[in-house]
């Protein structure tokens, strides 16, 4: 069982290599938010992916997995800006606190560089504080700045309208609407997907497919070879944040296929269809839906939106999913 955040993925990658060189044969793998990671790669006898130097955690791209958002850069850039360019006066007469004092040392040596030092900076403050330099262009700077900051903003607010390729209506207070969450895990996401694929293709000089391509293409590999040398049973669990429950997706062997899935009507547990999502049948296509939920941090990142299939329990429905670190015992 794999569990954890951020850089706990490269500890599990330590520990599955230990465990393979000790030759301890492993049956199933679970996983839940980084632990995900590990635990799909571990399924289909890739866990060396993870400790390569040129492809795995010790890799360059590891170094920039969840970064600050575009936008959010932007604004504190121009915010930056705006309150460096209005600290600049300050600035200039915090200088002169020490300029003048170090030229006068410097005379009192006998160095003319004091006197250099002294009528340099003295033209410097002269030509800053010019009516028709420095009080008249640093105010229109400063509203250029920040014009530009709301700018930033607004193509936010429009952006936020075609960030989720749903019918889904977006909700929420107004400023995490238009900002988001301030990480984006894309491109860990795309790193983990791209890995899979390197292994699942082999020598093969193949494109990549799409998302739910890929997804059933890892599932049915895995269907048809689990149970043989270095495939493994496969959990994984996410959060449903719209319906409130842990969704568990598993692709498991027989005997443990029908009871883990069996829908029990009439019982405590008879709502299991709603949270277990069989991979090795019609949810194998959320192969990467559960791994990209996995991956999102609660309010760091935007969460995933899933959207069920129409003759799925959910009928069609799109929710909002992403990591419980929470569910530990539950996993």
């Amino acid at each position: 069982m794999l569990t954890g955040t951020g850089t706990a993925g490269a500890y599990h990658a330590g520990v599955l290599r230990a465990i393979q060189e000790a030759g301890v044969k492993v049956d199933i793998v679970a996983g839940r938010g980084v632990g995900v990671i590990g635990a799909m790669f571990a399924a289909i006898d890739g866990s060396s992916h993870l400790w390569e130097k040129s492809t795995g955690w010790a890799s360059s791209d590891a170094e920039r997995f969840y970064s600050w958002r575009v936008g959010l850069r932007a604004a504190a850039w121009s915010l930056g800006i705006a309150l460096g360019a209005l600290l600049l006066p300050l600035a200039v007469i915090v200088g002169a606190m020490f300029a003048y004092p170090v030229g006068f040392l410097l005379r009192l040596i006998g160095l003319e560089t004091g006197s250099t030092i002294a009528t340099w900076y003295a033209e410097l403050v002269t030509r800053l504080f010019d009516p028709g330099v420095l009080p008249l262009y640093l105010p229109r700077f400063i509203t250029v700045t920040l014009v530009s900051l709301l700018a930033i903003l607004f193509i936010g607010a429009v952006g936020a309208k075609f960030r989720v390729r749903t019918r889904r209506r977006l909700s929420g207070l107004l400023w995490w609407r238009l900002l988001g969450a301030p990480l984006n895990s894309a491109r860990v996401v795309h790193w983990v997907v791209d890995g899979l694929w390197q292994i699942m293709r082999g020598a093969a000089r193949v494109a990549r497919p799409t998302a739910s391509d890929l997804a059933e293409r890892y599932a049915e590999l895995l269907d048809d070879n689990v149970g043989q040398p270095g495939f493994r049973e496969l959990v994984i669990l996410v959060h449903d944040l719209d319906a409130r429950r842990d969704l568990v997706f598993a692709l498991l062997a027989e005997p443990y296929r029908r009871s883990f899935f069996l829908r029990r009507v009439g019982e405590e547990g008879s709502d299991r269809h709603l949270e277990t999502m069989n991979l090795s049948g019609t949810a194998r296509q959320h192969v990467i839906d559960a791994l990209t939920a996995a991956l999102c941090l609660p309010i760091a990142t935007d969460p995933h939106f899933l959207s069920f299939r129409p003759d799925s329990p959910w009928q069609g429905e799109t929710h909002r999913v992403c990591d419980r670190p929470e569910s530990l015992s539950r996993l």
